[in-house]
């Protein structure tokens, strides 16, 4: 996804572009901020559930 990577470092998304999260483990994690624009399944108390993407902005 966009931004400046140095060889070697992270890939950051440019400010105001979005991003996606997926949680791979057994229980829900929370999301970092920013507005969930679609989820692959419902988010758990506004968590990301287990085995699921999330896309935020």
């Amino acid at each position: 996804m966009g931004g400046d990577r140095q060889p070697g470092g992270p890939a950051l998304p440019p400010p105001g572009s979005w991003q996606s999260v997926t949680n791979f483990g057994d229980t829900a994690v929370d999301l970092p901020a920013g507005t969930v624009l679609v989820s692959s399944a419902p988010l758990v108390d506004g968590k990301l559930g287990a085995n699921s993407t999330a896309w935020l902005r």
